[in-house]
């Protein structure tokens, strides 16, 4: 029922106008569509992501790279520019400050959970399994975007993408 798209801008087999055409026939069949980016020096042409955006449930990215991708440092700012291009939902990842959220059922921040930083290598991702799960179990952007915090905020405390769960 969900397609995820992980680290896009490190895809290169992606990074063209098939990938737009993919989605909408995703959302075509009814998929939940979602999209994170991870940095890259390819952020400096974000143009085929343009493409995909208008069958975007949700886009994922974090602050610095919202910067990159719409030349827009105000994450507030960058955010509405993106839902512009057509995403239903866009979350602007902030780490231990939560994020930011500009989306059809929901626009505003959705506060962090504090966290004993070791290492933020797969933060991200935890955040995206965290929030799209919640999504998947009926909660509203609000509470998945809760989810999505908490997740992130366990995988930060221990070394490594996976140790946090074991915790």
């Amino acid at each position: 029922k969900f397609l995820h798209i992980a680290g896009y801008f490190v895809l290169p087999g992606i990074l063209d106008e098939r990938l737009g055409m993919k989605l909408q026939q995703a959302k075509h069949a009814g998929l939940v569509t979602s999209l994170d980016v991870v940095h890259s020096p390819r952020m400096e042409h974000p143009e085929p992501l343009w493409d995909c955006l208008p069958f975007l449930d949700t886009f994922l990215c974090n602050q610095r790279e919202a910067a990159l991708i719409t030349g827009m440092e105000d994450p507030i700012r960058a955010a509405a520019w993106l839902r512009q291009l057509g995403v239903r939902t866009v979350i602007v990842k902030m780490g231990q400050a939560g994020c930011l959220v500009d989306g059809v059922e929901f626009r505003g921040e959705v506060a962090g959970i504090p966290a004993q930083v070791v290492d933020t290598t797969g933060a991200g991702d935890a955040f995206a399994a965290g929030y799209l799960s919640a999504l998947a179990a009926g909660q509203q952007v609000s509470a998945a975007c809760e989810a999505g915090n908490r997740a992130g905020a366990r995988i930060v405390g221990a070394l490594g993408t996976l140790a946090g769960w074991e915790v």
